[in-house]
């Protein structure tokens, strides 16, 4: 909104040492005005726009330019040639040039944010028509045609936040560019969606033209990537270079600008810079600082502590209050599942205002992260829900609600793209720079010298686990459902529960017989090593990775076999059942003793379809599809490394059915202990094996 950028006919011409400078206009668009453009996403505009400023580079330049990597470049470029406004030769099209009327002369490049899109337009606004100002008591306007749709073209109001004085000037003093900033402070008010849509401006100008702020690096960038200089800041500012006291003035200039920058950046206006519990040092790790405050966030707002349930002060708040909390939780599902939580975290502002949720808000964002969305009439009904269904999916967990809805809408119509593909890319970024942290701290146990303390990584470990658990609601400790009031509902749910343990137990008999005596005792006894783990850390920091495979392998092996030879009568059907539940009931956490083998046996892409027909789609079942759809993956690993998947794949799948599909299955206080240890020994199993063992190849998959 605030920032200088360099474009001129003669592209780098500099005179008297000074180079041409024009200032950014950032203005919001008339609401009223319809939604509409040149058949152009953001970043294909924002390519074109740089290609029309400089010419056709490299791709990786304009990859530079644009924070986008090279491939998405090459995309882009590619998808603008074929709609015509790029030659073979990627030069402007003719159209393009008739389109936008920037043939010799000056442009100035502005941003839009469509508030009926919810997303940002780069524009170019050439000289001519900037002559044509209007005055009012919001500020000077200018008009102009900005897209053409079924013969009939359409007109932007721009109100530009700079006086025409300032905008004919070429250059910005820094008291100006303070009080422009200062100014800008004091018109944002928290909850209006006008001021909001200013704030999103801020932030993406700020994102594509200062991404080098915040280290530091440079004071101003232009919109062709380059950097200026600390001596030619004294010429772009009107200083003397060798005077001491302007050369400070420089410096003090440059960190408060990063300063806000950074700021404006990363978290809310009224948040702070760091994590709660957390160093600067995290600033080096933006996945891990994301989900930590998100999480941050969810405790405060929701008043959620470790083992606590949201369940009362649900059934205390009025409608109002509770949609705003669901809004909430449906909005922080988006961020995870997308992993791009600082990049749409402007956007908090437009789903969870106290007002409610407005749908067209709602698909938008889903839109924005690749989840198609069906007829607003269908999402409508979707939000509809009485003040009773609300209040029992806070006692089933606070953020069942947003987690049930993105799944419907990303099923409804067939998409292809699930939320679980998103979910698995952030957990291959988070494991990245789990490994980072790792070596950093195995290089502080060797005597290096780093800038934070080792016992991050633990304090981020357990953050870690309240994520997990928070995501999960029905692993969260003591949430129970009390099936025993005679409730027409309850006896219902009574009624499945029954139906739907007399299935685990028949296909978890199948899966038993399948395995002889001799392999049965083998996993009896791996078993056992792991229970006896538990009690001993650093035995189990020596083994566990070992008997883990082990466990999982024979889990794995014997699976296999079930579902292929379908071997219904090794053993006698009593026998098989005292086996079973010998086996998994020793455990500690006291499930069905089938509830293991019917989740391997139903993972898959099919299993959240079917489960959503039952009528019981938890995050849990969305886990499981998650996790078999990595399952396929394996195969294109080495030996050694599918050992580590399938025992990483397996113990977690164990770990989520012993809680239970739907909150049925009680969990006592030995349970509840024995999870939060299993769930320990899994991060330190994550951290030991790195990225690729548990997501592999996420890195390459297809946004």
């Amino acid at each position: 909104m605030y920032e200088i950028v360099c474009s001129d006919k003669d592209e780098g011409r500099v005179e008297n040492g000074k180079e041409l400078l024009w200032p950014v206009l950032m203005y919001n668009i008339d609401v009223s005005v319809p939604s509409g453009s040149l058949d152009m996403n953001i970043f294909e505009q924002v390519i074109l726009n740089l290609i029309q400023l400089s010419g056709y580079v490299s791709e990786k330049e304009l990859a530079e330019d644009t924070c986008l990597d090279p491939d998405t470049v090459r995309f882009l470029v590619n998808r603008l040639r074929s709609k015509g406004w790029l030659d073979a030769n990627h030069q402007l099209a003719d159209v393009s040039k008739k389109k936008t009327g920037l043939e010799g002369t000056h442009a100035i490049v502005c941003v839009f944010f469509d508030l009926l899109s919810g997303e940002f337009l780069p524009e170019l606004l050439s000289e001519d028509k900037l002559e044509r100002y209007q005055f009012n008591g919001r500020g000077p306007q200018v008009r102009y045609t900005y897209g053409y749709s079924q013969g009939r073209s359409y007109e932007r109001t721009a109100y530009l936040l700079l006086p025409p004085e300032q905008v004919k000037q070429r250059m910005l003093q820094p008291s100006e560019i303070q009080d422009l900033l200062e100014g800008y402070r004091r018109q944002w008010t928290p909850g209006s969606h006008y001021e909001t849509a200013q704030r999103g401006e801020l932030v993406f100008l700020r994102t594509y033209l200062c991404r080098s702020l915040s280290s530091g690096s440079y004071l101003l960038k232009n919109p062709l990537g380059r950097g200026y200089s600390p001596q030619m800041y004294a010429g772009l500012l009107g200083l003397e270079e060798n005077s001491t006291e302007n050369w400070q003035r420089i410096q003090d200039l440059r960190q408060q600008l990063a300063a806000n920058t950074e700021q404006d950046l990363e978290l809310q206006h009224e948040e702070k810079v760091h994590v709660e519990g957390f160093g600067p040092e995290l600033r080096r790790f933006p996945g891990i600082r994301g989900w930590l405050l998100a999480i941050q966030k969810a405790e405060r707002e929701l008043s959620l502590q470790w083992g606590d349930s949201a369940t009362e002060q649900a059934v205390k708040a009025s409608r109002a209050d509770i949609c705003k909390y669901v809004y909430a939780g449906i909005e922080e599902t988006l961020h995870i599942l997308a992993g791009r939580y600082d990049l749409y975290s402007w956007s908090r502002r437009l789903l969870a205002v106290s007002s409610g949720c407005r749908i067209d808000y709602l698909c938008s964002s889903l839109h924005r992260l690749g989840i198609s969305c069906p007829k607003q009439s269908k999402a409508m009904n979707l939000l509809k829900c009485s003040k009773n269904d609300i209040d029992r999916y806070f006692r089933e967990g606070s953020f069942s609600l947003p987690v049930m809805l993105v799944l419907n809408l990303a099923a409804a119509d067939g998409d292809s793209m699930h939320p679980f593909h998103r979910l698995r890319r952030l957990g291959s970024r988070l494991l990245t720079e789990w490994a980072e942290l790792k070596e950093v701290r195995d290089a502080a146990a060797h005597g290096a010298e780093v800038d934070w303390k080792p016992e991050c990584l633990l304090a981020a470990a357990e953050k870690f686990r309240k994520f997990v658990l928070l995501m999960l609601p029905e692993l969260r400790p003591g949430q129970q459902t009390d099936i025993g009031d005679g409730s027409e509902s309850n006896k219902r749910q009574a009624r499945l529960l029954r139906a739907d343990s007399e299935l685990r137990k028949a296909i978890g008999w199948k899966f038993m017989a399948s395995l002889d005596r001799e392999r049965l005792g083998r996993l009896q006894r791996a078993q056992c090593q792991m229970d006896a783990l538990h009690e001993d850390s650093e035995l189990f920091q020596d083994q566990a990775l070992q008997v883990i495979t082990e466990f999982a392998g024979l889990l794995q092996q014997g699976l296999e076999e079930a579902l292929t030879v379908r071997q219904e009568k090794v053993l006698g059907a009593r026998e098989v059942k005292a086996s079973a539940e010998a086996l998994l009931k020793n455990t500690g956490c006291l499930a069905a003793a089938d509830s293991l083998p019917r989740a391997l046996a139903t993972v898959g892409e099919g299993y959240i379809i079917n489960a959503q027909q039952q009528k019981h789609t938890t995050l849990g079942a969305a886990y499981l599809c998650w996790l078999g759809t990595g399952r396929r993956q394996v195969a294109e690993l080495q030996v050694r490394e599918q050992e580590k998947c399938h025992a990483l794949f397996e113990i977690i799948c164990y770990l989520l059915v012993h809680r239970g599909h739907g909150n049925m299955v009680r969990m006592p206080v030995e349970g509840r202990q024995e999870l939060e240890k299993v769930w320990k020994d899994v991060l330190q199993g994550l951290l030991l094996l790195g990225e690729n063992a548990f997501w592999p190849q996420a890195n390459r998959m297809n946004d």
